[in-house]
């Protein structure tokens, strides 16, 4: 018994374990957009959104509640509740302007997962700040920074990798480039966002700065890739 006992303990993961790999496949799956990146070579939809899901409630289940919220994250959630509402009273009330492309039970799932993702992040850092401080919050952004890195280079290169081809709406954006995106302006959103994190590094003198400093330019110019007029403006 002592032996079996002792077996299985090796191969027990604590909570703290499980949590930490939901945590970051949740942050993985959605910065290297994995949804994406499948389905653009496979066609199949959305294939690692019930992981993701898993992992999200691994991350309520399994870690402390937050004992508070902050100003923004209420910001943030009442945002997203107040688009579902207005969107809703407009979907009852003209239901002839919801675009012939869109499923209405996919956009509501669309928002209430984002919400739980919201959620799980925020509960996952929350914990971390309160439990190892400041550091271990901005370990977490600069490891995460990192994983935009990859998308971003699929959005210059995807051309010439034959991930353009692959996607079922590039009919509708002839030669703007998307990437793994499901459209170029989400591409060019990606695109600033990585910029932000790269000026963000620049200015917190982050090792590897002259890295940090070269990806501003390729940002820029995946931007002006997707030859999206917000991106290019905000650029």
């Amino acid at each position: 018994m002592t032996r079996d006992n002792s077996t299985v303990s090796k191969f027990s993961i604590s909570k703290k374990t499980l949590v930490d790999i939901s945590f970051w496949f949740v942050v993985a799956s959605n910065l290297l957009l994995l949804n994406g990146f499948i389905s653009s070579f496979f066609r199949v939809r959305a294939p690692i959104s019930p992981l993701i899901l898993i992992g999200c409630l691994i991350i309520l289940f399994y870690s402390p509640l937050p004992k508070k919220y902050s100003n923004l994250f209420k910001l943030l959630i009442g945002f997203f509740g107040l688009y579902i509402i207005i969107g809703t009273i407009s979907l009852v009330m003209y239901p002839e302007h919801l675009h012939w492309k869109m499923d209405i039970v996919t956009l509501y799932r669309a928002y209430i997962s984002s919400l739980v993702i919201f959620y799980s992040v925020y509960q996952y850092v929350y914990n971390k700040y309160y439990s190892e401080g400041y550091k271990a919050v901005e370990k977490i952004i600069r490891i995460s920074s990192y994983f935009l890195l990859f998308p971003l280079f699929l959005t210059i290169f995807g051309k010439q990798l034959g991930l353009t081809d692959a996607m079922v709406l590039l009919r509708d954006y002839g030669d703007r480039q998307i990437g793994i995106f499901s459209n170029p302006n989400i591409a060019g959103l990606h695109a600033n966002f990585t910029l932000c994190f790269c000026l963000y590094s620049i200015i917190s003198n982050r090792k590897g700065k002259l890295l940090w400093i070269a990806l501003v330019p390729v940002s820029i110019y995946a931007a002006f890739l997707t030859l999206s007029k917000a991106a290019i403006i905000c650029s």
